[in-house]
């Protein structure tokens, strides 16, 4: 996530100089497109089109396997002891978009 792509994160990024924090992020595949349910009345600079990985989840296992697909891919990024921190960023982001 960042300014662009998720409008109000930027001035908590820019604190703890991020230009972006990596999100599991989830969409819908429908007949080969995709369809983001999640950005609705957004006004994002662009789309998020930009995947690390893509992985194909079944609703029902999406509550268990997001947060652990997340949090891996957090430890192989930035290392098992920077993931609290990075992940306290990623709420205080979260936070931002509610305000």
């Amino acid at each position: 996530m960042k300014e662009y792509n998720t409008p109000g994160v930027g001035v908590v990024l820019d604190k703890y100089g991020y230009k972006f924090i990596p999100e599991a992020h989830c969409y819908l595949n429908f007949r080969g497109s995709r369809v983001d349910l999640t950005r609705f009345g957004s006004e994002a600079v662009e789309e998020i089109n930009d995947f690390f990985i893509e992985v194909p989840v079944r609703p029902q296992k999406l509550a268990k396997v997001k947060p652990e697909m997340h949090r891996q891919f957090l430890v192989d990024k930035y290392g098992e002891g920077q993931v609290a921190s990075v992940w306290q960023i990623r709420e205080e982001c979260i936070a931002a978009l509610s305000t």
